[in-house]
Parts: structure tokens; C-alpha cells; sequence
């Protein structure tokens, strides 16, 4: 049995859900700090309030056993993850932290796609070429002075042989020696069906783990928490994502009238 620490239970958020289908602009909005359209948009400030929450429980956690990379991971894929670990990531940003979210799911890349960047040099570039410095290939998202990301690359080698490599060790020893970043985010695969994600576990001891509640099966929840059980990682906490729409009215109920107040909240109806 794990001690596991809930570090958030977040709300549906329709701002989020749009990605689903293919809509982008608003998630990419957040990212830029796009106050203009956000700051008349209540879902985007619940969304702040709680990532700054977690952010801050992040941060303690920190206090206790100090890390600077974190493996973000799930049970299976299209749990939230990638947005998760991205949100996460411009958060952390925010706070004046310099952070670097690397895309290490090879198989399906998702970051460069929401973000809109190419995926051209990245992470499967980096093992595959011991030779090529990961510093050449990051890439500064929406020109923000603290928040950087590597693509998952486009080399279409056997992923576990890349994760597997020598070459991981080097790129994660430089990453956890250098004084480039003060948080290195990498968005792991889900870690049942293959095995990518079992490599990085054992490489990245740091872990945090997505729940999809009402996505995903309880007892393939449990099979990936054994998982983690069975390695030496340190399971800073668990993310539960999408509690349930009724959720998120309630919270809106609870914040509107703080964000009214403070002048945060513009309503355009």
C-alpha cells in the first residue's frame, strides 16, 4: 500500500474540454497570457485559482525531499496529461520559475500539436544522436521569458531502445546538473499497454500521476499504482482530473462573486 497524497481534485473545465476537438486557440490563449480574452472568461479563472493551489502543494512537497525533474504520468493515455503537465508547467512559469516540459511520448507527440509548434528536432533526435546538444533543440514557448519546451522529435526508432539508452542517462544527469532550469517537466506515456513509461519510472523517481475519473477503470488504476509500488519512485502525489460538471458550477458559484469584487472577472453578457 501507498501513502499517496491527493494534491488536487480539479473540476471539468469546458476551456479545456474544447481541445478534444481540435479547438485549440483558447488553451493557447492561456498559455500566452492573453488577459484580453481571458479575464472575461470565469472558467479560465477557476482554472488559475486551482493550478495556483497546486502549484503551492507542489512546492511543499518540494521542501520535503528536493526535486528538480518530474515525471508526469497516468494510467493509460488521453487522460489530460499533456494539458496538465503544460498547465503545470506555465504556472510554475509564472511564478518566476524556469521551466522546461519535455514531450517524451514518441509514439503519439501531443505538446507541439496544442501548442503549435513543429515537431522537427526533439527528444527521439537527442538519444538517437548522442552527439546533439538538447540546449540546441529546446524551443521558447510564445517568447515568455520562463517557459521552454522539447518536442518529442520525429525519428520513428523503437521508443523503449531510446528510453532505455545510455544516452537518456547523459540527457538527464546534464538536465539535473544544470543551472539552466529550476523545473524540468517530462510528459511521460500511460503506463499500461506499452512500455515506455516503465523505463522513465526508473530513470525519473519523481512522479505524479493523472487520474481521469469517470474515464478510466478503478482496477486499471490500481494495476498502475502497483506498478508504481514496485519501483523506488517518489509518488510526490496524484492529480484527479474531470470530477464531474456540477463540480465546476459549484465552483463557479463560490468564485464569481471574489473575482467580481477584486475586478479580476470582466462579464461580457
Amino acid at each position: 500500500q501507498l501513502n499517496i497524497e491527493t494534491l488536487s481534485d480539479l473540476p471539468f473545465f469546458k476551456i479545456l474540454e474544447e481541445l478534444t476537438l481540435g479547438k485549440y486557440q483558447k488553451f493557447r490563449n492561456i498559455i500566452q497570457n492573453n488577459k484580453k480574452e481571458l479575464f472575461s472568461n470565469l472558467d479560465f479563472l477557476i482554472l488559475q485559482e486551482e493550478f495556483r493551489k497546486l502549484i503551492n502543494k507542489i512546492y511543499l512537497n518540494k521542501s520535503k525531499k528536493s526535486f528538480k525533474i518530474l515525471n508526469v504520468t497516468s494510467t493509460i493515455n488521453s487522460e489530460g496529461k499533456s494539458i496538465i503537465t503544460i498547465l503545470i508547467s506555465k504556472f510554475l512559469a509564472d511564478f518566476g520559475y524556469k521551466v522546461l516540459v519535455i514531450d517524451a511520448d514518441m509514439r503519439f507527440p501531443f505538446l507541439h500539436k496544442i501548442l503549435g509548434f513543429k515537431n522537427e528536432r526533439g527528444l527521439s533526435e537527442i538519444l538517437s544522436d548522442g552527439e546533439l546538444n538538447w540546449k540546441d533543440c529546446i524551443i521558447n514557448i510564445y517568447n515568455q521569458q520562463n517557459l521552454f519546451l522539447l518536442t518529442a522529435g520525429n525519428k520513428n526508432e523503437d521508443p523503449p531502445i531510446l528510453l532505455n539508452s545510455k544516452n537518456l542517462d547523459n540527457l538527464i544527469e546534464d538536465l539535473q546538473t544544470s543551472k539552466e532550469f529550476d523545473y524540468i517537466l517530462f510528459d511521460s506515456p500511460g503506463l499500461l499497454g506499452i512500455s515506455d513509461s516503465n523505463s522513465l519510472i526508473n530513470k525519473i523517481d519523481n512522479v505524479l500521476f493523472i487520474v481521469s475519473l469517470n474515464f478510466v477503470e478503478i482496477f486499471s488504476v490500481k494495476k498502475a499504482i502497483n506498478l508504481l509500488s514496485n519501483t523506488n519512485c517518489n509518488l510526490i502525489g496524484i492529480i484527479s482530473n474531470k470530477n464531474s460538471i456540477n463540480r465546476g458550477s459549484i465552483f463557479k458559484n463560490e468564485y464569481l462573486y471574489f473575482f467580481k469584487k477584486e475586478n479580476k472577472y470582466i462579464d461580457t453578457k
